[in-house]
């Protein structure tokens, strides 16, 4: 099983490495024991060959590299050895709300004089702040514009996600951006902010929900009616059964005798003045 996943030298390497290392008399590294040939996996590179030494210098430019560019320097923050969640901990209880992602860089990258730590955390930075001034200004109809979702915005200033990670948060921008680092892509977009809304698209909003309210009125208002045209319905047909239940001319037959009975009486009083 394992020469066929390694190869036949290798798993003699590994194995000879154990025996020798466990020993007391030597602790030679293993490449010595089959020179610099020895087959690391099926790969097809071997150490010492020409492909192994590219990848190798790569692997270690790759890790001297300037994540903020040429110049830029070692990425650098102020967390100290606290991590990024309990930085966000300690923001929840300064400022008696969940903290944004910008908050979260200002604390652990822009020192008390207002500096940031490198050049890439200013860039950040200054591009953060050029969209929250855009995104503040009010539309060209003279309404305000919608509340800013810092996230989203801090998410697009920092570059978006780079290898499930998020310039700036640390371990904690797997908690603020569940959905985009989960989502297996290379730079998932962001919620769409207030900036990147186009201002006619906000105007049509704003008529379709003025026309929805219009029509929750107009529903509520025929409802009204209905209700009222049920009650005088209930009304008229209990009426009705009253009516039926009686009898034809029984409510009128009483009023009418009394009426005869008066001109009797009428009559009678005429004879005795006679």
């Amino acid at each position: 099983m394992l020469s066929k996943q390694f190869g036949k030298r290798s798993v003699e390497a590994i194995i000879v490495g154990i025996y020798v290392g466990g020993t007391s008399l030597t602790r030679r590294p293993v490449r010595s024991l089959f020179g610099l040939k020895m087959k690391f996996g099926t790969n097809g590179w071997s150490i010492g060959t020409e492909q192994f030494k590219h990848k190798s210098k790569q692997a270690s430019i790759n890790r001297c590299s300037e994540t903020g560019g040429n110049g830029g320097g070692i990425s650098r923050h102020l967390g100290g050895s606290k991590s990024f969640v309990e930085h966000a901990m300690d923001l929840s209880k300064t400022l008696q709300r969940t903290p944004t992602a910008f908050d979260i860089f200002c604390k652990t990258h822009v020192n008390k004089e207002g500096k940031c730590v490198d050049s890439r955390a200013q860039a950040v930075y200054d591009a953060m702040l050029n969209m929250v001034e855009t995104a503040s200004q009010k539309l060209p109809d003279g309404s305000q514009p919608s509340p800013l979702d810092m996230d989203a915005m801090y998410f697009e200033a920092s570059g978006g996600e780079k290898k499930k990670r998020v310039y700036g948060l640390g371990s904690h921008a797997s908690s603020m951006y569940q959905e985009s680092l989960c989502s297996g892509a290379t730079s998932a977009p962001p919620p769409p902010s207030a900036s990147t809304v186009p201002p006619e698209i906000v105007s049509e909003m704003e008529g379709m929900k003025k026309k929805m309210t219009d029509l929750e009125e107009q529903n509520q208002s025929l409802l009204q009616q209905n209700q009222k045209l049920m009650r005088q319905m209930r009304h008229e047909w209990k009426r009705m059964r009253m009516m039926i239940q009686s009898g034809p001319g029984q409510t009128s037959q009483p009023q009418e005798d009394e009426e005869d009975h008066d001109e009797d009486d009428d009559d009678d009083e005429d004879d005795y003045d006679l």
